[in-house]
């Protein structure tokens, strides 16, 4: 659907305690889907995208094959949706019949927009709400991160296979494994900490 929305980003810094490279504001233009259902879609891959410590601008650009670099919100006229993510605020914004007025229909957290408009949308498989859990790692800080329940378990996987080789290939260098356990056992906790959140998650993947 030809929904077209302009995405800026006022990130400076690191946000949820991950740090993240300092940028001047940049906005980006997708010609579809940018209606708040199909945003959620692009905040969620953003979200995921592999390179975990860098600024959401470049995770969101990379994790978009459509984003395009633009001048910013007022660049195009034929957009129906602005998003404007500051750290981790989003205010969002649709167009009024297409005048030059805009209203505000969001502003919060955004991976709350992300679990608001993508659990109905029906648009990815894999959805999970977003939640805050007490960070595995803290060398950034106690401040609690954001994680998918797939994210989770995919790290947890990753954990227990690692023990498990580790006990295989070293099984004499007993720290080191212990230090692996208890990794497992951390990412266990947040997984538990997850599912322990209401509303209890919907589907067991994501």
């Amino acid at each position: 659907m030809s929904t077209r929305a302009t995405y800026r980003f006022e990130q400076r810094g690191g946000c949820h305690g991950v740090t993240g490279m300092n940028h001047p504001p940049v906005t980006f233009y997708i010609h579809s889907d940018g209606y708040p259902e199909g945003a959620a879609f692009y905040f969620w891959n953003m979200h995921h995208a592999e390179q975990h410590d860098a600024a959401p601008a470049g995770k969101f650009y990379r994790a978009n094959e459509r984003a395009e670099f633009t001048d910013g919100h007022d660049a195009h006229g034929d957009t129906e949706y602005r998003y404007t993510l500051d750290r981790t605020t989003l205010t969002a914004w649709k167009r009024y019949e297409f005048t030059d007025r805009w209203d505000v229909f969001y502003t919060g957290e955004v991976h709350e927009f992300i679990n608001r408009y993508g659990a109905g949308a029906g648009t990815w498989e894999d959805f999970t709400p977003l939640r805050a859990i007490a960070p595995v790692y803290r060398y950034d800080g106690s401040r609690d991160r954001i994680y998918s329940r797939g994210q989770i378990v995919a790290a947890l996987e990753k954990a227990r296979a690692g023990l498990q080789a580790y006990r295989l290939n070293h099984p004499t260098f007993t720290g080191n494994i212990a230090g692996c356990a208890s990794t497992v056992a951390e990412w266990e906790r947040a997984l538990d900490s997850y599912d322990a959140k209401d509303p209890a998650p919907k589907t067991a993947n994501g």
